[in-house]
């Protein structure tokens, strides 16, 4: 009898837990499906409409915030939007793949490719520069581009030097992109990086730690038309010619 009365303790005790994991899985699943009405503007078909581009790679259904802020248990995600802005080619690109290696029981290989950016095509060499928010919050730091450092530029423009930290190889471009980068000035998340053939705001690199992403693709999904209109721009400016 005694040993009845050990046992029950824990049988209960288990039972109490499996109905807890099933309420938060139940709650879990009618979170997921309240956030998905709650941002359908952001699923690939409608923010596509919205920014005039086409959804070229992958399914127009797919809520890209839901699936790029942690709520999603999406294993493999892959869409391009792709369009013009300002008679400039954009995209906006979200590929992630997870893929789990199990080794035992108890031990587990997670092997994660993760890239999220908007970005405007361009033939214009301009060397490379990068802009990040000066002084960010710990939600908006971000982890640098480029592998080797590169001098800070200064572009003149007060309210841009104030707000962004500009550093490049290419000290002539700084001036002009002083203007370009204003309307930017206001956003909490910033990470411009310019490169060969492309000028792109990065939403991949953040660095406040587990479930970062969530600040750069809520922020650059939010701001996407500002954004891509700001990039196309630097990218007429390279090449010498006004926006179509």
């Amino acid at each position: 009898m005694s040993e009845l009365l050990a046992v029950a303790p824990v049988v209960l005790f288990a039972g109490l837990m499996g109905v807890g994991v099933i309420a938060y899985l139940i709650y879990g699943q009618k979170h997921r499906e309240g956030l998905q009405e709650q941002t359908k503007d952001y699923r690939a078909g409608a923010l596509a409409e919205r920014l005039g581009l086409q959804v070229v790679r992958g399914d127009p259904a797919q809520n890209l915030w839901v699936t790029g802020t942690g709520f999603s248990d999406v294993q493999h995600f892959d869409v391009r939007l792709s369009g013009q802005k300002n008679g400039v080619p954009v995209d906006i690109v979200y590929f992630r793949d997870v893929a789990h290696e199990k080794h035992s029981l108890r031990e587990m290989t997670i092997h994660s490719t993760w890239e999220v950016r908007l970005a405007a095509e361009t033939n214009a060499n301009f060397g490379h520069f990068e802009a990040t928010i000066r002084n960010p919050k710990a939600y908006s730091r971000v982890r640098p581009f480029f592998d080797n450092p590169m001098p800070e530029l200064q572009t003149g423009h007060p309210a841009v030097d104030q707000a962004f930290r500009l550093t490049g190889d290419n000290p002539a471009i700084a001036q002009a992109l002083g203007p370009l980068l204003a309307p930017l000035t206001s956003l909490v998340y910033v990470h411009v990086v310019g490169a060969p053939g492309q000028v792109s705001f990065r939403l991949d690199r953040g660095d406040m730690g587990r479930g970062s992403e969530l600040m750069g693709v809520a922020y650059g999904l939010y701001d996407a038309e500002r954004i891509l209109d700001v990039l196309s721009r630097i990218v007429l400016t390279a090449e010498g010619r006004a926006a179509a």
